[in-house]
């Protein structure tokens, strides 16, 4: 439908946004968790574990969020 096409147009431009601001500030751990749950609701599962990887690394494991959504 029309609105799911749309849907989809917003959450790509909204992943290409964050994937800039991350290419700009990769030691934004927030921000690679949003992009982990942006993937995680579009279904791109190896993409949403790259994201939560670096958020786990930058926090270095002490972030129970980063901890938990890698695991």
């Amino acid at each position: 439908s029309g609105q799911q096409a749309e849907a989809t147009h917003s959450m790509d431009a909204a992943v290409a946004t964050l994937e800039a601001r991350l290419a700009q500030n990769a030691d934004d751990a927030e921000g690679w968790m949003l992009l982990g749950r942006t993937h995680m609701v579009m279904g791109a599962f190896a993409k949403a574990e790259k994201a939560y990887a670096e958020a786990y690394r930058i926090t270095g494991g002490k972030d129970p969020d980063a901890a938990a959504n890698y695991a």
